[in-house]
């Protein structure tokens, strides 16, 4: 009888045990501090609160990372971009997350997503994403980067993650804090870099699939493109990641 009691009572145990586990499991609120969200299923829709749509010239709809069709956008690497209406919603000076799936063919300087500093002479963006190369001593060996750039006061910095593979999806993470610049690959901490000045942006168009000049086409497919007003933590663009 007494055997049976503390079984009774140890499995009783386990059970809030188990149900505080998963109560302890960390979950977070997508939507918070969201500013632009495309998840380009079929459209350039803007799912935020401030629904701010994209207008597109060119792309059309391919395979997601999970294989589904038309739940994606294909750039061609010569005139595609998506073009995001100048609104203050995107205009950040010390604090800002942006995330985005993308996928490329090619290895050479392209760009995945730009938004002009308020000097208009200025060939910067003030902030950014591309795809580009660092060729290493001698320039015979190149490697394939995905950068991060923001450019305080017009000064640009820069976060490289080296040696990325064509043809493959990965989720890059870029945020900013305060005098801390943060770059993620797939979820998990790849780079950081303290910085000086605020950033200063523009009232041009958010561009993404290209720069301001054109010349730096972006070949391949973009998803899921989220944007924040607000610093996201280590543990938010884990969660993000198993989405």
């Amino acid at each position: 009888m007494k055997t049976t009691y503390l079984i009774s009572c140890l499995a009783i145990l386990f059970a809030f045990s188990s149900c505080s586990i998963d109560e302890d499991e960390p979950q977070f609120d997508l939507n918070e501090s969201l500013v632009a969200y495309y998840p380009l299923d079929g459209n350039t829709n803007d799912l935020s609160p401030y629904r701010i749509n994209a207008q597109q010239n060119g792309v059309r709809g391919t395979f997601d990372r999970l294989g589904n069709a038309n739940f994606a956008y294909r750039f061609d690497g010569m005139d595609d971009h998506l073009r995001i209406p100048a609104n203050e919603h995107l205009n950040f000076t010390d604090e800002f997350t942006i995330n985005l799936w993308l996928k490329t063919d090619v290895t050479h300087l392209q760009q995945v997503l730009y938004k002009n500093v308020s000097d208009a002479k200025t060939e910067k963006a003030a902030y950014g994403i591309s795809i580009g190369y660092s060729p290493l001593e001698d320039e015979e060996v190149v490697t394939n980067d995905i950068i991060f750039t923001i450019a305080p006061y017009g000064i640009m910095h820069e976060l490289r993650k080296f040696n990325y593979e064509k043809d493959t999806w990965y989720m890059v993470t870029c945020t900013l804090k305060g005098d801390t610049m943060y770059l993620y690959i797939n979820g998990k901490p790849a780079l950081m870099k303290y910085i000086k000045g605020e950033i200063s942006t523009s009232t041009l168009p958010l561009l993404i699939g290209n720069d301001g000049s054109g010349k730096n086409p972006f070949s391949g497919s973009i998803d899921d493109i989220r944007i924040y007003s607000k610093a996201k933590s280590t543990e938010f663009v884990s969660y993000l990641f198993e989405q």
